[in-house]
Order: structure tokens, then C-alpha cells, then sequence
């Protein structure tokens, strides 16, 4: 991601709706899928690390730990989590820290340097996943949506479905839940960024993220809207189109 974009991911990932519903949706999906509560757990991309602290406070985990390509996101990370095992890492070429993890995640990584890119990567990743272990990814959905807050995050791909579907196949998962999410305020998310979309894309260097704090009456709406979406996901449903796509699948 450009540089600054760091320091606001950091600044408001605790209190974002958007940042906040995909956490939410992540324990749901925790709490249905995996027989038990996870104990070890590798963020892979942990970016500014808010992620690792709700996982550290929420799971008993005896390791938790997560890895960013970014030495200003892991500086970041460790600020808010002293206790957990953060340092800098290349989900292209991943290192490990421990021989197996029950839980894996990663939240909008894969996109930036694409799935043939860090194919090897995740391979070596799903290789530490014990038996039974759980992988969960959250990546952007449909390339048409590519837009100014792609370039400022260095998003080098959108995917579809089945991609997404293809990709677990091939690393050799189970697949327990696919599904398009941010489905319910997808209207207002292409409308948002539509000028950017149909217009001329900025420099990398001055494209900027839709990355800001809402005032609060709106934060606290748009959460209580995706908490919708969260239980309807939760129940099984599956959206048929969304800015975003989540996965959820087991190592058998």
C-alpha cells in the first residue's frame, strides 16, 4: 500500500464499519465451522495488526502471530500487540514460526501481488495447517469495481467466484462456506467509486483509499447494516454478487 495509507488503516481499523463487520463475520464463521476454538493462529498479512488484537483477546490461543511485507505495518502491529509474534514477511514466500497453525487467515492480501504470485506461498501455508486446521481469506470481488482505492492499496487483481472456488481446489481444501459479501450496500459502493471507475486512474503515488471515518451516527448505521448481512451469511446464504468475497475452508 502507498505509505500512508498505513498510518490510516492504523488510525481507524478499530472502529470502522467496515474493518469491524469483517471481524465479526470471521468469528461467526470461527464459532460455526471449527469444531473448537482455534489455539494457534498466523495472520498472513497481518497489516497494522487491530486484527490480531481482537483474535488475541477473543481466542485462547497459545500462539498468535502474523507476518507483513510492510516493515511500517509490522512497527505498527507490534505496537498494538507486544505479546504476539509479529515480523516481516512475503506471503510470496512466506516464513513460518511454528511446524502448524489450526487457524490461517488472511484479509485482503492475496490481491496485491495475485493468486499466481503467492500460489507457492499459500502451498507452503497449507502445508503447516494441521489436520482439521481452517483457512479463512477475504478478497475484493469483481475486477470491474478496479478503481483509485485499488491503486492506493496496490491491488494487482479482483476476483469472481469461481476463481476464488478454483483456488482452494488447488490447495487441496474443503470448502465450507463461499459466498460475495458487503452485498446489502453494494449500490453504494459502486456509486462511491463509480466516478473512479469510468474515469482516468491516478498515479499511484497520489491515488488515495476510501480508508475514513464516517461521523459516528453513519459508522454506527453502515455496521448495523453489514451485522445484517453477517447473520443472513452466518445462516448459510450466499450472495450472488458483493464488493467483497470470504472463504472458509478446512484441511482434511
Amino acid at each position: 500500500m502507498n505509505p500512508i495509507e498505513y498510518e490510516r488503516m492504523a488510525s481507524v481499523e478499530d472502529r470502522h464499519w467496515w474493518y469491524r463487520g469483517l471481524r465479526q463475520l470471521v468469528d461467526l464463521l470461527i464459532e460455526k465451522y471449527m469444531k473448537e476454538p482455534p489455539r494457534s493462529l498466523l495472520d498472513m498479512g497481518c497489516g497494522t495488526g487491530e486484527n490480531l488484537r481482537h483474535f488475541q483477546h477473543r481466542y485462547p490461543l497459545e500462539y498468535c502471530g502474523g507476518f507483513d511485507a510492510s516493515l511500517p505495518a509490522v512497527e505498527w502491529a507490534r505496537k498494538k500487540n507486544p505479546l504476539s509474534d509479529i515480523y516481516h514477511g512475503d506471503i510470496c514466500q512466506p516464513t513460518f514460526h511454528r511446524e502448524s497453525y489450526d487457524l490461517i487467515v488472511s484479509m485482503d492480501v492475496v490481491n496485491i501481488p495475485g493468486i499466481q504470485q503467492c500460489g507457492t506461498g499459500l502451498q507452503d501455508a497449507i502445508a503447516r495447517l494441521r489436520v482439521g486446521g481452517t483457512l479463512i481469506l477475504n478478497l475484493p470481488a469483481l475486477a470491474w469495481l478496479y478503481s483509485e482505492h485499488d491503486i492506493a492499496v496496490h491491488t494487482s487483481e479482483r476476483y469472481h467466484i469461481g476463481q476464488v472456488e478454483n483456488l482452494l481446489s488447488e490447495l487441496g481444501l474443503r470448502t465450507q462456506f463461499l459466498s460475495y459479501r458487503m452485498s446489502f450496500l453494494f449500490p453504494l459502493i459502486v456509486a462511491k467509486r463509480l466516478p473512479s471507475i469510468l474515469g482516468r486512474k491516478p498515479a499511484t503515488s497520489s491515488a488515495q483509499s476510501d480508508v475514513s471515518l464516517p461521523a459516528r451516527w453513519l459508522n454506527d448505521l453502515l455496521f448495523k447494516i453489514v451485522s445484517i448481512e453477517n447473520r443472513c451469511l452466518n445462516k448459510g446464504i450466499r450472495f450472488p454478487i458483493g464488493s467483497s468475497i470470504v472463504a472458509i475452508a478446512t484441511k482434511d
